[in-house]
């Protein structure tokens, strides 16, 4: 059974609820360009390494220690907040109590080239990697904070369509797309439903 809509809305003769998503998948199972290595005492986070925590002497030797072991294009600091849920950056929190570093966030000059298709990495590749990079980081964010949505339109009582794993958008900012009174470019959910709800009206 369904938890209660976070929102519900009509459109045209349709109903769409939105809903959390609780059960996303962890998009560190997707093919990413990205590498990160975390450690946690409390959670198991990030990717799956080899690197070990005693190792090293804090975390510019471990920075010293990946660059050494791998073909390093972009390496960045990744810091998690842990209060009544968790949230990570790649800057620094400004809580000095509940947050702090838990590793490194890299892409490797190999896994460019296989991703892009290329030999040489130019200013623009290196460029669109690091979007890539700030994409996972946003995403695997997401999923550690909830903020993963889904919808279902019913036609009356029948359930039309629903579909799930839309990660990193508010709530309420949703309501343009539909003719509210927001952006109506900011969320992708309630315009994959508004999408699926003419090309159900096209095919009946």
């Amino acid at each position: 059974m369904k938890d209660n809509p976070l929102k519900s809305l009509s459109y045209k003769n349709f109903n769409i609820d939105i809903y959390n998503d609780s059960n996303p998948e962890n998009p560190r199972n997707w093919e990413s360009l990205s590498n990160m290595i975390f450690f946690h005492k409390k959670y198991i986070i990030g990717d799956k390494h080899e690197y070990k925590a005693n190792d090293y002497n804090g975390w510019d030797e471990l920075e010293k220690g990946i660059k050494s072991k791998e073909d390093i294009a972009i390496i960045l600091p990744v810091y998690m907040y842990d209060h009544s849920g968790l949230t990570i950056s790649t800057k620094p929190f400004s809580c000095p109590y509940d947050s702090g570093q838990i590793g490194y966030v890299i892409v490797t000059k190999s896994s460019i080239r296989r991703w892009f298709n290329v030999k040489k990495i130019t200013k623009a590749i290196l460029e669109k990697a690091q979007n890539c990079l700030e994409i996972d980081i946003k995403t695997y964010d997401s999923y550690l904070r909830g903020d993963v949505f889904g919808y279902v339109i019913k036609e009356g009582e029948e359930e039309i369509d629903s579909c799930w794993g839309y990660f990193g958008y508010s709530i309420d900012s949703c309501w343009g797309y539909f003719g509210y009174s927001v952006n109506e470019d900011e969320w992708e959910v309630v315009k994959a439903a508004k999408e699926c709800i003419n090309g159900y009206e096209k095919e009946n």
